[in-house]
């Protein structure tokens, strides 16, 4: 990797602004949910229907047979792309930062877990005038 060349940069640079995209797109997927679920909390009332049709039909059609589905293919299709958009050094270099966050969000949710499941035994001996007490 070359700090001087420009398509180093110009690689930085899309990257960032596509992690920028996808929180933005992220935060507006969650306004329009709340907007759509506001829009659909206000009551609204049906257009009266003026006539019904006297002639309703249903319209079929012949079964017609697909070819199979070549799903290596189609995972080519969607796949060939990538190594045009990034170089696989980069690619790689993603998966190894995405590997080592996962890692370290679960070595913190594990001691987390471990500290909130922690519990204490007491334990007392005793009659009602002498005790001992054991932790």
């Amino acid at each position: 990797m070359d700090l001087l060349s420009p398509w180093t940069w110009c690689t930085i640079t899309g990257c960032i602004a596509a992690a920028a995209s996808l929180v933005l797109v992220i935060m507006l997927r969650f306004k329009v949910k709340s907007l759509s679920l506001l829009i659909l909390a206000r009551s609204t009332g049906a257009a009266p229907v003026r006539g019904i049709p006297m002639i309703l039909t249903l319209t079929t059609t012949a079964p017609t047979t697909q070819a199979p589905l070549d799903l290596l293919k189609q995972w080519k299709i969607h796949v060939e792309h990538v190594p045009n958009l990034m170089p696989i050094e980069t690619l790689i270099l993603l998966c190894f930062i995405f590997l080592f966050f996962f890692k370290l969000g679960k070595v913190w949710y594990n001691r987390c877990r471990r500290m909130s499941a922690r519990t204490i035994l007491k334990l007392e001996i005793g009659n009602m005038e002498q005790s001992f007490d054991f932790l």
